[in-house]
């Protein structure tokens, strides 16, 4: 689960966007991360990059996220 402080918002995570979150945490990133979980989930590599953008921009438009300059 991911909580936004600011506005009491709670999100709750699948497998795939914890290990993203988890990955990014550690220092990872998102293609990176992205490599690392290929290797542990057994998904086709479009779908998994296209849920790991998707759920980029979430965190991105809900402030959870900034982008590196």
């Amino acid at each position: 689960m991911l909580v936004q402080l600011g506005r009491s918002q709670v999100y709750a995570l699948n497998r795939t966007g914890a290990r993203l979150w988890e990955l990014m945490v550690d220092g990872c990133r998102p293609s990176e991360a992205a490599e690392r979980m290929l290797e542990e989930f057994d998904v086709p590599e479009p779908e998994l990059r296209a849920e790991i953008d998707s759920f980029l921009d979430l965190l991105l438009r809900e402030g959870l996220l900034t982008p590196e300059e």
